[in-house]
């Protein structure tokens, strides 16, 4: 439930720019500069995981997450949530650069199919609780609302008594000297591209949904709507990657561009803003797990840890950069409308999915001829 559980807190956004007198982009840079700690963290998780164990690095991961949830609470300086921030994507990284590792080293074919989207689905009903339960503590105060974090130090307690920890294999010296794929690189730009997307989408739909409702909306009632869009199809994920293979990963990538349009076109209809944000999680269900199952078959067991770390660290780089990209846009397009960065996201996801479908058909003609 913690894998997107940055996103939970979104709707206090607005709040937190008013308490410490910030703009957009900057309230937007502070809510993702978990990335920047998440990266190393990511970076830092299998020296760790080798020293201590990967169940013990999970559980030091949701150690910190919590620690970053009670942080909030004790001090409101500008300081301190910034610290906090930081500490929750050390937390995250931990845990998100190992956690997976679960179903990736005890499955393997469709039982590892099935299980990705069932973590998609879990993942996305974990950020609906923390995101609803965010919403109603920022009834109180928004600092609050990042009190939900705290929970991670229960859930590390139900970790250490329930999940059991994993060996990994022995690397032969010999087999370090792999060299990875380049696609393994290729993927990891494509994800940087829809991660940047989807994670812009995240932090505009706070400030647009209080564009559209007034100033003491709170948006986090529909931000955990969202989440739901993910459940449904985390869970169709493996009947249509096993019906459609690779077309499963289109149909992700269309969504997105529809997502796009329809907040483009959402103007002051609240109900388009949120089918747009909603319809941009399918991407998530189903291109980003794609992607995972694309490195773990492309990759041997003795390099696809370096892949998922590459992979991971690239999402983290992308969510980083969705504010910076909408920075540019603006200053590029000199137009401050909310809307405006997904007029250019729009035809760059287009053309995403043009060009790799293109490219997967002169593929599949080659391998036929």
């Amino acid at each position: 439930m913690f894998f997107m559980s940055g996103i939970a807190v979104n709707g206090a956004m607005p709040q937190l720019r008013q308490h410490f007198g910030l703009s957009q982009s900057q309230s937007e840079l502070l809510m993702v500069g978990i990335s920047i700690a998440k990266i190393f963290a990511l970076l830092a998780a299998d020296t760790i995981a080798r020293k201590i164990g990967i169940k013990k690095a999970c559980m030091g991961g949701l150690f910190f997450i919590g620690l970053a949830g009670v942080m909030p609470l004790l001090s409101q300086q500008l300081i301190v949530m910034v610290a906090a921030r930081l500490i929750f994507g050390i937390g995250l990284g931990l845990f998100n650069g190992l956690a997976i590792r679960y179903i990736t080293a005890l499955y393997d074919g469709r039982e590892r199919t099935l299980l990705l989207g069932i973590r998609g689905s879990v993942e996305g009903a974990g950020v609906v609780v923390l995101t609803l339960l965010a919403g109603f503590l920022m009834e109180f105060n928004w600092h609050l609302s990042f009190g939900i974090y705290a929970l991670a130090w229960p859930l590390a307690l139900f970790f250490a008594l329930n999940v059991p920890d994993i060996k990994e294999p022995k690397i032969e010296r010999v087999m370090v000297r792999e060299k990875l794929p380049l696609a393994v690189f290729g993927l990891a730009l494509l994800s940087i591209a829809i991660v940047i997307n989807i994670s812009s989408i995240a932090l505009r739909f706070p400030a647009m949904a209080q564009g559209i409702m007034g100033s003491d909306f709170n948006a986090s009632h529909l931000i955990a709507i969202k989440p739901l869009f993910v459940i449904l199809a985390g869970a169709a994920f493996g009947k249509l990657k096993s019906k459609l293979g690779c077309n499963v990963f289109y149909l992700g990538i269309f969504a997105l561009v529809l997502a796009n349009f329809l907040i483009i076109g959402s103007g002051n209809n609240l109900l388009l803003l949120v089918l747009g944000s909603g319809i941009s999680q399918i991407c998530m269900a189903w291109s980003v797990p794609f992607i995972v199952e694309e490195l773990a078959d492309i990759t041997t067991e003795n390099n696809f840890k370096l892949a998922m770390s590459i992979f991971l660290v690239a999402t983290n780089i992308g969510n980083f950069l969705s504010p910076v990209s909408m920075s540019i846009i603006h200053s590029a397009l000199r137009h401050e409308g909310m809307s405006t960065p997904f007029y250019v996201y729009s035809v760059l996801t287009t053309l995403i999915l043009v060009g790799v479908y293109l490219k997967d058909s002169r593929a599949h003609q080659n391998a036929a001829a």
